[in-house]
C-alpha cells in the first residue's frame, strides 16, 4: 500500500505468495530493506519463505524456498511454528520448532528442537540444506520462542521448555545467541526465569541493547490477587532487576479480571532511552487501559502514577469503556519520541491515544477515533513511516453462519501527529434552505489531504457520494 493509501500489489486482492494448494499456517514477515517484504510460513508441516519485490514480483520462485529439507521415513522431520528477523543484509534468519515423528510407532518420538536456517537477498540458503540447530535437546517445548537483532551482529534466541509437573509449567526460558553464520555464542543456553503455576510471561521485547525486557504476570487463586512484574536481562543473559522477576509494576489486585485472567493483553516496548513503555489492561465493571514507563534501571518515570491511557480527560471514565477483545493494545513510538497506543473495541471501533515522554495524553477525551466500522478488530498493528504512523487491522463485520466463514475484510489507515485526519478542523456547518443543504466548514491546517469527499445517506448507515472538493494538500493556513 502507498503512502497515501492505494493498493499496488494485484488490485484488491493483493498476491499469492505461493500456488500451493496444500494448507498453510502461522505466517510471518519483514521488510527487506529494498521497499518488498520477506515472509515465511508453515506450508505441509514445513517451513518455507518468499520474497516479494517493491513491484510485487515473487523473487523466490513461484512457490518460495524451503528452509530445510527434511527427512526420508520411518523418522520424518516435522517443522512449524517459524518466527522471523531481518539479516540487515537484504535477506533473513527464520527458526522453527522442530519435531520428529516415527512412523513405525504413529506418533512423536518427542524429542523437539529449535533449528535456524539463514537466506541471502536470492533466496540462497546460507546454513546448509538443514539449518543450523540452535536449542540443545530438550523433551517438552512450548511454541513460544522470540528472535531478536542484537544491533550487534548477533542474534537473540529465546524458548521455552516445558515439564509434565503440574507445579513448575515453565522448567525454565533459555537464551541462545547465535552470529551471521549461524555459530552459537554461549557454550551453554543461558536460563532467564523459571514460572511455576500461575506464573505467566505476557510478552518479551528486546532493548535495543542486546539485553531483553520481559512481563511476567501472576495470578494467585488462593487470595485471588494478581500482579504483574517487569524483568529485564543484559546481553549476557544476567537478570537487571533485583528478585526472581523484577519490579512489581502493578501490586496484587483483587477481583478485576478478564477471561479469568488479570493482564491478557499486555503491551511492551523500549523507550529507546534504555527503559521500557508496559501496558495492560484491567477490567471489573469496565475496562481500562493503562501505561507505566520504567527508566533502565527499573524506577518508574511517571511519578507513580499509571497512566489510564484512554480515560484521563473525561468526567466519567465508563464512556471511554475499550470493551476490549482478546486482542491486545498496540503501540510504537513516533517520529517525535512520543508514545501511541492503538486499542481494539468492537462496539466503539479502532481508538488511538498518544501520550507523551512525561506521561500526559496529547489527544483529547477518548483518544482518537481510526475506525467506527462495526465489528470485531483482530490483529491489529501500527507502523512508522516518515512523520506518520499507518494503522493495519483485519474487521469480522459480520459472520456468514451457514459456511462458518468469518467475512473478514483488511483495512489501513494513518495517524497523523495531530491525529488520525490529516486537517484540523474548526469549523463545520450545515443548512438546510429550498430543499437543499449547503455545507461550510473551515480548516486551521491540513497534511497531504487531497480533498473531501460528500456522502448522504438516508438511513444513517449507508451512505453514497454526492460530491467532492479540493483540499489544500499541506498548509498551515486557515482554509474554508
Amino acid at each position: 500500500v502507498s503512502a497515501n493509501g492505494t493498493t499496488l500489489w494485484g488490485g484488491t486482492s493483493g498476491i499469492d505468495l505461493t500456488s500451493s494448494t496444500l494448507s498453510k499456517s502461522n505466517p510471518k514477515l519483514v521488510s527487506d530493506g529494498d521497499g518488498g517484504a520477506i515472509f515465511c510460513w508453515t506450508n505441509d508441516n514445513a517451513v518455507f519463505a518468499q520474497r516479494v519485490g517493491s513491484n510485487g514480483d515473487l523473487l523466490w520462485g513461484e512457490n518460495g524456498v524451503k528452509a530445510t529439507i527434511g527427512q526420508p521415513s520411518p523418522l520424518r522431520y516435522y517443522q512449524w511454528w517459524p518466527s522471523i528477523v531481518t539479516d540487515d543484509n537484504g535477506g533473513a534468519i527464520i527458526i522453527w520448532s522442530e519435531v520428529i515423528f516415527d512412523d513405525r510407532l504413529l506418533q512423536e518420538e518427542g524429542w523437539k528442537y529449535i533449528y535456524a536456517q539463514r537466506f541471502d537477498a536470492t533466496g540462497t540458503k546460507l546454513w546448509g540444506d538443514s539449518g543450523k540447530e540452535v536449542s540443545n535437546l530438550f523433551l517438552f517445548s512450548s511454541i513460544t520462542k522470540y528472535i531478536f537483532s542484537d544491533n550487534n551482529g548477533n542474534y537473540t534466541v529465546v524458548k521455552a521448555n516445558e515439564t509434565m509437573d503440574p507445579l513448575i509449567r515453565v522448567e525454565g526460558y533459555y537464551m541462545q545467541k547465535i552470529n551471521l553464520n549461524g555459530e552459537k555464542q554461549f557454550s551453554d543456553e543461558v536460563k532467564l526465569f523459571t514460572l511455576p503455576t500461575g506464573y505467566n510471561l505476557e510478552n518479551m521485547v528486546s532493548d535495543g541493547n542486546g539485553g531483553l525486557n520481559s512481563i511476567i504476570s501472576f495470578s494467585d487463586l488462593n487470595t485471588n490477587t494478581n500482579s504483574l512484574y517487569l524483568q529485564k536481562h543484559t546481553n549476557s543473559g544476567l537478570p537487571v532487576f533485583s528478585g526472581d522477576y523484577g519490579v512489581e509494576v502493578v501490586e496484587g489486585i483483587t477481583g478485576k479480571k478478564i477471561n479469568d485472567r488479570i493482564y491478557p493483553s499486555t503491551n511492551l516496548i523500549t523507550d529507546n532511552n534504555g527503559g521500557a513503555i508496559v501496558g495492560w489492561i484491567e477490567s471489573s465493571t469496565i475496562t481500562q487501559f493503562f501505561a507505566q514507563r520504567f527508566s533502565g534501571n527499573g524506577v518508574k518515570l511517571w511519578n507513580n502514577n499509571n497512566v489510564n491511557v484512554f480515560n484521563n480527560n473525561v468526567e466519567f471514565p465508563v464512556v471511554c469503556n475499550l470493551q476490549s477483545s482478546s486482542e491486545p493494545v498496540r503501540s510504537i513510538i513516533d517520529s517525535d519520541g512520543n508514545f501511541v497506543f492503538l486499542s481494539n473495541s468492537y462496539i466503539k471501533g479502532l481508538k488511538a491515544q498518544k501520550i507523551n515522554i512525561n506521561g500526559e495524553t496529547m489527544w483529547s477525551g477518548c483518544g482518537e477515533v481510526v475506525s467506527t466500522t462495526q465489528g470485531d478488530k483482530l490483529g491489529s498493528k501500527l507502523v512508522l513511516t516518515g512523520d506518520k504512523m499507518i494503522a493495519v487491522w483485519a474487521n469480522n463485520s459480520s459472520f456468514m453462519f451457514s459456511s462458518g466463514i468469518p467475512n473478514l475484510d483488511i483495512y489501513a489507515q494513518p495517524l497523523y501527529s495531530n491525529g488520525t485526519l490529516p486537517i484540523k478542523l474548526t469549523t463545520f456547518t450545515a443548512a438546510f434552505k429550498d430543499s437543499k443543504v449547503s455545507l461550510n466548514w473551515q480548516t486551521a491546517s491540513e497534511t497531504d489531504n487531497q480533498g473531501f469527499d460528500m456522502e448522504r445517506s438516508t438511513d444513517g448507515i449507508t451512505f453514497s457520494k454526492i460530491g467532492y472538493q479540493n483540499g489544500k494538500g499541506t498548509s498551515n493556513q486557515v482554509s474554508k
